[in-house]
């Protein structure tokens, strides 16, 4: 539960979830925030076994990211609980 408190976790995760097979770069990629916390939140989400990298051969050693069976259901979970909340301050794929 104390990685979905980290900066960024919930935003990389849904950002994946809604694009899947996103490389890292584009998946932490955002104009605010520093890209250091967020590759190190990446980092976490991995560890966490929510977010796993497909380790085949690609162009310029890109690694798509995929959610697993337990990050799916996660994020499905954090997108059905922004579509209840009675106002939204931001877009699902904007929390940061």
């Amino acid at each position: 539960m104390l990685i979905l408190q980290q900066r960024f976790a919930m935003f990389i995760l849904l950002r994946i979830y809604e694009n899947p097979g996103i490389y890292k770069k584009e998946a932490v990629d955002e104009d605010a925030g520093a890209m250091g916390a967020k590759y190190e939140t990446l980092a976490q989400l991995i560890e966490a076994g929510l977010v796993y990298e497909d380790d085949k051969k690609y162009v310029h050693n890109k690694k798509p990211l995929f959610l697993t069976d337990k990050g799916t259901e996660v994020a499905k979970r954090l997108q059905e609980i922004h579509e209840i909340l009675p106002y939204s301050e931001c877009e699902s794929r904007e929390y940061r």
